[in-house]
């Protein structure tokens, strides 16, 4: 059977490769839209941690910068300080008022102490005091 200088199994051969090809293209395909549905999500799910990361980070910059501008007043505060001795003296009774140190436990747990003002005459004494005071809670 000679159709044209083609036998039919030649065309036969020619049809199975054909198909054979379009099986592998499909398959192909198949792995292509595989692979690009993978890296959609995986970046979804990457955009998101990132996100969360960055809003983390956010958050412990502002912290950072709270934290060095109290320094910052602490310290200009500590050098006004040194300027002028640590004297602490009240000579009007009234004005000997107790206050509230209140110390927060790891917890919901509060601790508070009425305390009187320290009075000394040196920094080495109103430091000692305090201390003191802060030790007993």
């Amino acid at each position: 059977m000679n159709a044209g200088g083609l036998t039919v199994s030649s065309v036969q051969r020619q049809l199975r490769e054909d198909w054979d090809n379009r099986e592998y293209g499909q398959v192909v395909a198949d792995n292509v839209k595989h692979i690009a549905d993978f890296l959609s999500n995986f970046e979804l799910s990457c955009r998101s941690k990132i996100a969360t990361l960055n809003d983390k980070l956010n958050l412990l910059e502002r912290k950072v910068e709270f934290l060095e501008a109290r320094v910052r007043c602490c310290s200009f505060l500590n050098v006004l300080v040194a300027a002028r001795p640590y004297v602490i003296k009240r000579r009007n009774p009234k004005l000997m008022a107790t206050s509230r140190i209140t110390k927060f436990a790891s917890g919901a747990s509060a601790i508070a102490r009425e305390v009187t003002p320290i009075v000394s005459s040196s920094r080495e004494q109103a430091r000692a005091s305090v201390l003191a005071v802060y030790k007993e809670l």
